[in-house]
């Protein structure tokens, strides 16, 4: 039985390192016998490979960037081995992102047109660009990067030790976490450290505080940031009214973290796998350092990110969720499939900008490793069969609970498809007024609600009413002393002209 694959293109491989595709071979050799140690039977799978490939009864793949075959490979991969765990190996030069289309793109607010993502081999449903097929994962997967554009093995070679050489931690030392905030968000920061943490005493504000932060707070293994990010930059930024201070500098991170730290990072852009060149000063990106410097699980955006002032949204919850699986001793990849599962049926039906995040979020790190040792309940204490017949069940409710949001939770679409009428638009345009957005952008969504949802009691349904379309007015404030986007979002949802719900959201 396999209990993990390890999912590669070899000849990507071997063209990106030459002859040393065979150290990283070697690496992972080293990870397998680690894990049968573990009591994980993993194995190697190159999805270009055709002998291989046959046993899965599926074709080989022959174009390393084409994400529709990398797709049906991992899926014929998962129904042929049905493995607890999925790691990617490498960033997208190995195995590439999925090419999920951004709802709420518009080109001037919101210009990511790609909302890059690995859910997508989280789900059963096929192949497909649009961020509505995908809103009900089963799979626990996770992606151990290499360096974009880059052929040096050492960085791969270090990541596949510090997994080799992985130990679980007490609940005790995950407890004093790294908090940190931009000051316009201290109020939504502090109900996620509450819930994560139960405590957000220990909250870090910047500004005033960072970027250098003191040992004795970045040695801690539990590292939450609720900043500013942008589009290849290696920075994460503060706010305070118009300045953006820098508040974390991936320059500062090297020999600072405690191996098997674990960071969920809100900021846009957070875990953008970019090439180093790309980069003016030619510096790695904040979730390749990271990553490095001895951090086991990362989860984090690859794209413009979403959440609230003072409450809680979008990427402060998925966050939130996949902190709160962790402490509860989840492997880092189940409490990102838990976070998503949570994520999903939280609310009566998913926005544009719920799929955006759902698409956007992913898990850098094995997932198999289990950064917080569980307490051993007391029905497995008879020994490993117990163990294995409890996380089998667990498998099962999961892959139930993802295949029930797909049944009945109501949905958007996932691209704008209609335009709203002259009536709501001028509300809309109104609304835009009040929450002093220039230049609104107005994109409009239909919602398909499923069996589930319609057959609720007629009473219930008239004092909540689901919508039967989503509006998002976007715009943006021009920044000059930084590089993040200021992005304003309204989400509105509508049945007819009538406006049932509104909510502003900004970019993090």
């Amino acid at each position: 039985m396999t209990n993990k694959v390890i999912v590669c293109n070899s000849a990507a491989l071997a063209a990106k390192y030459g002859a040393n595709a065979n150290l990283i071979q070697n690496g992972v050799n080293r990870l397998i016998a680690a894990d049968n140690a573990r009591g994980i039977q993993s194995r190697y799978v190159a999805i270009d490979d055709a002998a291989t490939m046959q046993g899965f009864h599926a074709p080989p793949v022959t174009n390393p960037a084409d994400t529709r075959q990398n797709k049906d490979a991992v899926d014929a991969v998962y129904g042929s081995a049905a493995p607890d765990y999925i790691l990617l190996l490498g960033g997208p030069d190995l195995i590439p992102h999925q090419d999920i289309v951004n709802p709420v793109y518009d080109g001037n607010n919101d210009v990511d047109p790609i909302a890059w993502s690995d859910l997508p081999y989280a789900c059963d449903a096929p192949y497909s660009q649009n961020a509505q097929d995908f809103i009900g994962p089963t799979r626990v997967v996770g992606r151990l990067p290499d360096v974009t554009g880059s052929a040096d093995p050492e960085y791969l070679l270090n990541l596949l030790d510090l997994a080799v050489n992985y130990v679980a931690g007490s609940p005790a030392s995950y407890a004093p976490y790294l908090g940190v905030t931009a000051s316009v968000w201290s109020g939504s920061t502090a109900l996620s450290l509450n819930a994560i943490f139960g405590s957000s005493t220990d909250m870090q504000v910047s500004p005033p505080a960072g970027p250098a932060w003191p040992p004795k707070l970045f040695s801690r293994k539990s590292h939450f940031f609720n900043c500013h990010g942008a589009d290849i930059d290696p920075h994460f930024y503060g706010q305070q009214g118009t300045q953006f201070p820098i508040a974390l500098d991936a320059g500062l991170v090297a020999g600072q973290l405690t191996e098997g730290t674990v960071m969920a990072a809100e900021a846009c852009y957070a875990a953008q796998l970019y090439a180093p060149a790309a980069e003016p000063t030619g510096r790695m990106g904040m979730a390749n350092t990271y990553m490095s410097s001895g951090c086991s699980a990362y989860f984090g955006s690859t794209t413009i990110a979403y959440g609230e002032f003072t409450t809680n949204a979008d990427a402060d919850l998925l966050c939130q969720y996949f902190f709160e699986a962790i402490r509860a001793g989840a492997s880092s990849g189940r409490a990102a499939l838990q976070a998503r599962q949570n994520y999903a049926r939280a609310g009566a039906s998913l926005s544009p900008t719920d799929l955006k995040t759902l698409a956007q979020y992913l898990l850098l790190g094995d997932p198999s490793i289990v950064p917080v040792a569980p307490p051993v309940a007391a029905h497995l204490i008879a020994g490993a069969a117990g163990e294995d017949r409890e996380h089998a069940n667990r498998r099962k409710f999961l892959i139930a609970t993802g295949r029930e949001i797909v049944r009945t939770k109501a949905v958007s679409s996932g691209r704008p498809d209609r335009a709203a009428s002259a009536t709501l638009t001028q509300a809309l345009r109104t609304l835009a007024q009040q929450f002093e957005m220039d230049e609104p952008a107005i994109l409009s969504f239909s919602v398909r609600n499923t069996a589930g949802l319609e057959s609720v009691p007629r009473a219930l349904a008239a004092r909540a009413p689901v919508a039967s379309e989503y509006h998002i007015v976007t715009s943006r404030r021009l920044v000059d002393t930084a590089p993040v986007r200021l992005i304003s979002l309204l989400e509105v949802e509508a049945s007819g002209d009538e406006i049932l719900r509104t909510r502003q959201l900004v970019s993090r």
